[in-house]
């Protein structure tokens, strides 16, 4: 999705915000309301460059956190790094606390790659939830900020403006299938055998780079 479309879908539910970014160059906390009461805030971050391979910014990292207002701790992250390895790519945290999780990271064994993992039994201090991370599609099928802006409104019943949802609706059509397009290019000759099976005549071109399937079986 363009830059564009993704400031738009922010103020569906939101008041503009002065900037992107504070003095200090951290994401600004963006109020949510409920009722006319700022009870909640989200913070937004998209770093990206862009791609050789195609048209499109590549998203190198993406962070969408929500806060209590006038909480630091969130109540939730999701978060996306495209060169993560020991972690998910696109994952998310929830900050809360239960009994039976605290018991099972306690439990944790020795075959993680993270380090901190095989180390909880020996900590002082008890496992976090919020240290989890819960995998959430991977580089191409990750939730998008349309689905965090709804979940917002039909979970916390949060204000927003009359036609929120369909424009909400719209901005994840062309997400989805901007991702689609880079799949099907990273996927071509995939894609392209996919098509005959269902009655498609499609040659190759005569200069062809090889399929990038590097993504497809990334954590």
């Amino acid at each position: 999705m363009n830059d564009e479309g993704r400031v738009g879908a922010r103020v569906l539910v939101a008041p503009r915000a002065s900037g992107s970014a504070d003095d200090e160059g951290k994401p600004e906390r963006i109020p949510i309301r409920v009722g006319g009461d700022p009870v909640f805030n989200v913070t937004v971050l998209f770093e990206c460059t862009s791609s050789p391979n195609h048209g499109w910014m590549v998203i190198e990292k993406s962070s969408f956190v929500l806060r209590v207002n006038g909480r630091n701790e969130p109540l939730l992250r999701w978060e996306y790094d495209r060169n993560a390895t020991c972690v998910p790519m696109a994952h998310m945290h929830i900050h809360a606390h239960q009994d039976s999780w605290t018991f099972a990271m306690m439990r944790s064994g020795k075959g993680s790659r993270r380090h901190a993992v095989g180390r909880r039994k020996e900590s002082l201090e008890p496992p976090k939830l919020a240290d989890f991370h819960i995998p959430t599609g991977g580089p191409r099928l990750r939730p998008s900020f349309e689905d965090f802006l709804e979940m917002l409104i039909q979970e916390f019943g949060v204000d927003h403006e009359d036609d929120a949802i369909r424009r909400i609706a719209c901005e994840r059509e062309a997400w989805r299938e901007t991702q689609l397009k880079s799949m099907v290019q990273s996927l071509h000759k995939t894609s392209a055998d996919a098509l005959r099976e269902i009655g498609y005549l499609i040659e190759p071109p005569s200069a062809l780079k090889p399929e990038n399937r590097d993504w497809l079986d990334r954590f």
